[in-house]
Formats: C-alpha cells, sequence, structure tokens
C-alpha cells in the first residue's frame, strides 16, 4: 500500500460497503453528492470530497476497482466487480454441489462471491448427502505442507466388497507431506514415508485421526509433474474393456490401489476364494502396460489380444536385453 497520512478506519469498510451494495456496475453510478449524503446517514456527517477521494484511492490500492464514469445521463462511481457473472455462477454451483463444507461455512464463502460480482444471489438446489471432513484434512495438509511438518494417521483398505480394513495393522503412519492432489473427485495426500524409503500417495477419505507433527518434514528430490504422470495419468485416451485375472487375499492392500485406479470394476467370476475374473474399463498407454507388469504377481492380462501382445513384447525385449548364459 502506498505511504498516506490519512488513517485507514472503518470509513473505507463503510465505503466499501456503499458500493457493494448501490454501486457495482456502469448503470448504479454514485455521485459524489449521493456518496457524502450516503456516508451521513451511515454516521459521518462531515465528510468532504476530499477525504472520499483520500478513501477512495486507499481502496484502490487495496485491490479495489473504484471507477469514474463520465459517459451516459449521469457521471459518477461504481466499482466494477472482480468477478464476471458467468464465474460467479459457476462458483457457486460448485460450492453448493460439493460435500466438502458444512452449510454454515459454504453460505458465508457464497456471500463473499456474490459481493465480488454484479450478479445477484442465485437459487440452486443443494446437495442431501452428509458433509464429510475432507476440507478440515485438507487444511491440515496444506498447512503441514507449508510449514514443512510430517503427518501421522491411521489409514484403511477396501477388501473386494468394498468393506473398510484397517492398514498396516492400524498402526500410525507418518508422512513427509509434498502436495495433494485431485483425481477422479478424490484428494491424495502425495508425501514421503521413510520405512519404505518411496513416496506415495494416501486418499483423504480413507484417512483417521491425522496430526502435524512437531518434526520436520524430510525433504527428497521431488518432481510433482513426474510423479503424476506415473501415478495418475495413465488412463488417458479412448477406453477399451480389459479384463484380468485377479489373485489376491479379499483383504489384500492391492484391491486399494485397483479400486483406486479404475473407476469401476466388475467381477465376472469367482474361480477359487483367493481368484477373480474381473473387468475395467481403461485406456491401453504405456504407462498402463508398464503398471500391468509391475502387478504380474496380482494380475495376469487375458484380453484384448493387444495388451497381452504389448506386454509380450516388452518381456521379450527384456529377454533380448538380458540372454542366459550359455
Amino acid at each position: 500500500m502506498k505511504k498516506t497520512k490519512w488513517k485507514y478506519s472503518q470509513l473505507s469498510f463503510s465505503l466499501l460497503e456503499l458500493f457493494q451494495q448501490e454501486a457495482h456496475c456502469p448503470e448504479n453510478k454514485l455521485s459524489m453528492l449521493e456518496i457524502i449524503s450516503a456516508l451521513t446517514i451511515k454516521g459521518y456527517p462531515e465528510v468532504s470530497d476530499k477525504t472520499i477521494r483520500t478513501y477512495l484511492s486507499l481502496l484502490k490500492d487495496q485491490g479495489y476497482q473504484i471507477i469514474y464514469d463520465r459517459k451516459g445521463s449521469k457521471q459518477g462511481y461504481y466499482l466494477k466487480p472482480f468477478l464476471r457473472p458467468g464465474e460467479t455462477f459457476l462458483l457457486v454451483q460448485a460450492l453448493r454441489q460439493s460435500n466438502m463444507l458444512m452449510d454454515k461455512r459454504r453460505k458465508k464463502i457464497e456471500d463473499f462471491l456474490f459481493r465480488q460480482s454484479s450478479l445477484q444471489k442465485i437459487h440452486l438446489p443443494l446437495r442431501k448427502e452428509p458433509r464429510t471432513k475432507v476440507a478440515n484434512l485438507l487444511d491440515i495438509c496444506l498447512t503441514a505442507i507449508q510449514s514443512h511438518q510430517q503427518l501421522q494417521f491411521h489409514y484403511f483398505d477396501y477388501d473386494i466388497h468394498h468393506n473398510l480394513v484397517p492398514r498396516h495393522d492400524n498402526q500410525l503412519y507418518h508422512i513427509s507431506p509434498y502436495a495433494v492432489h485431485i483425481q477422479n473427485n478424490h484428494y491424495y495426500l502425495i508425501g514421503y514415508y521413510k520405512p519404505k524409503k518411496e513416496i506415495r500417495n494416501y486418499r483423504l477419505d480413507k484417512i483417521l485421526h491425522l496430526q502435524i507433527l512437531e518434526k520436520e518434514a524430510i525433504l527428497q528430490p521431488f518432481s510433482l509433474e513426474d510423479y503424476l504422470e506415473s501415478h495418475f495419468n495413465m488412463y488417458k485416451g479412448s477406453k477399451k474393456v480389459l479384463q484380468l485375472e485377479l489373485r489376491c487375499e479379499k483383504n489384500s492392500p492391492f484391491i486399494t490401489d485397483l479400486l483406486e485406479r479404475f473407476e469401476k470394476i466388475t467381477i465376472l467370476k469367482n474361480h477359487q476364494p483367493n481368484m477373480h475374473h474381473i473387468a475395467v474399463k481403461t485406456a491401453i498407454t504405456p504407462p498402463l502396460i508398464s503398471w500391468l507388469m509391475q502387478q504380474s504377481s496380482y494380475l495376469k492380462v487375458l484380453s484384448p489380444t493387444e495388451v497381452i501382445e504389448q506386454i509380450q513384447s516388452r518381456v521379450q525385449n527384456l529377454l533380448d536385453l538380458y540372454p542366459k548364459k550359455r
């Protein structure tokens, strides 16, 4: 803010409120006389033109676009909205469709958005689902990331029937948080897991008892772009049905990984208690082929043929690169 001898007082807030309520577009301008009259009613009886112009300048320094418009039959001041009507509509609609915020908090944010726009309050249907605690978890994660502190929490997996199963024998995880990512309407915490010396991701809605520790985070070389490309972006492109043979126990942690990577899993057959014939719909991409090869102890591709052939080709290239010694 520019240096000024004028003290930033309640008058600035009264001026801003006046513009937000009465002069938020070129069609609703206020003359200097109208501003003085309105401020007198608000309890500022002897405010001069010079004083008002000084406080308008202070508001401009704060980023508010106070415009003096000479066009039309009336000259005067108005507050240029920060948000366009379409932007306000989309933001408010997203807020009302989200289940991340409590109703009271959501309404306060909506009111703030409307004050930044010329759009009047709009009526949209509210979601009836119960609110979740993901917004609070996001606050904790982002605070820890910014302050470079470790996090601890309990984490859960899903079994093949989508029941919750505690992971790690219900022991606490200690993570050095690096980033938060959203994928398919799920939020993920990305961070360094020291016991395995690797960077992992954890879905926030499956985290319990999240706390910030008084321990400095362990900072390892990390590229968010590279991590997302290798762990989250393997499914871009046109999708096809992939049939797989799944071999693992019903409460294996790998089930969670599978459920997170594919939007929907269809169980076709149960050959044995720990063997399932499943189908998923996904794009066939090089990262996906790599992932399928890495998970060969759990998954066998049954179709389509093109995927099997791509895996065979890669395996053959490896065998050619590392031939058996005679």
